[in-house]
């Protein structure tokens, strides 16, 4: 029975002590992997291959192209690419804020008006898009 109980010990030594190397590395490695370097806004649009002036113009052109139709065509806009450049520019305290373009403010207005909450204002958008308040 003592040779059971001897085995069983150094088992859970051995276990414990391994586990605690693991638990340790693990800790190590997730301090290492959140160190990042802050990126701009422009790192963020190459690195996901946006240019975002780009986008701003096109769904004004899109939206003033609508602008007298009943039903506007939503499949023609960009949706990702507005998404993206609100991420990099239209939330505030991430250093990259921008108050204009408002990416944020138009997608959010084009989403109501697709899910229908809100009535077409293709004007809304490019007011969105184009006007520039640095006091925000």
């Amino acid at each position: 029975m003592t040779k059971y109980s001897l085995i069983s010990i150094l088992l859970v030594l051995f276990w414990s002590s391994c586990a605690q190397t693991d638990s340790n590395n693990v800790v190590e490695n997730d301090a290492i992997a959140n160190e990042r370097p802050p990126l701009t806004g422009d790192d963020l649009a190459k690195y996901w291959g946006l240019n975002c002036q780009q986008i701003a113009t096109a769904t004004q052109g899109w939206a003033e192209k609508e602008l007298l139709l009943q039903q506007p065509d939503m499949d023609a806009v960009n949706w990702r690419g507005l998404e993206l450049c609100g991420v990099i520019y239209s939330v505030k305290d991430t250093g990259r804020y921008e108050p204009c373009p408002d990416y944020g403010g138009a997608l959010l207005e084009l989403k109501s008006m697709r899910s229908g909450q809100t009535k077409a204002n293709l004007l809304a958008i490019t007011g969105y898009l184009m006007s520039c308040n640095k006091n925000q």
